[in-house]
């Protein structure tokens, strides 16, 4: 029977063959880490995949942002001056932003412009004499932005 010979073939080459001398938890060990770190990797690439698919996608140069709307204008455009608007000393940048949209938004302004401080300082010198508490908040280190306001005529 050839079955039964080859069945004592292998078993006798298995008598043959020393004992296994590694650590078969170690090798598990091994082979988890492995498998961690290939996972990382292919996260890490599929990531950057999908990150530069939306970059390439998204990103377009017929598209143009312009900062500033109609109301704002430069200061030499306004045909009055009919309220200012200074920001309190302490006023950041997100203040003034706020501030700005405030003033898009409001029907009653026509235009706005922002004031430099000198400039400002200057009209309220002329406008009142003396030194008044808000000619003091305009003059300190750092300036304080201010705005110069035209009213609509149709605003009450």
């Amino acid at each position: 029977m050839q079955t039964d010979e080859l069945r004592a073939e292998l078993a006798e080459l298995a008598r043959e063959v020393d004992g296994f001398p590694e650590d078969l938890a170690g090798i598990r060990r091994r082979v988890a880490r492995r498998r961690v770190a290939l996972g990382s990797v292919s996260v890490v690439l599929s990531i950057a995949l999908v990150a530069a698919v939306v970059t390439v996608t998204r990103s377009s140069s017929s598209h143009l942002h312009v900062a500033g709307t109609e109301k704002e204008v430069e200061l030499t455009r306004l045909e009055r001056f009919d309220v200012g608007v200074v920001l309190p000393s302490g006023a950041t940048a997100t203040d003034a932003t706020a501030v700005q949209a405030i003033l898009d938004s409001t029907g009653a302004v026509q235009h706005y412009a922002s004031v430099p401080a000198g400039t400002l300082a200057a009209a309220l010198t002329l406008g009142r004499p003396g030194d008044t508490p808000l000619l003091a908040r305009v003059c300190a280190v750092p300036p304080p932005r201010s705005y110069a306001v035209e009213l609509s005529r149709a605003a009450p």
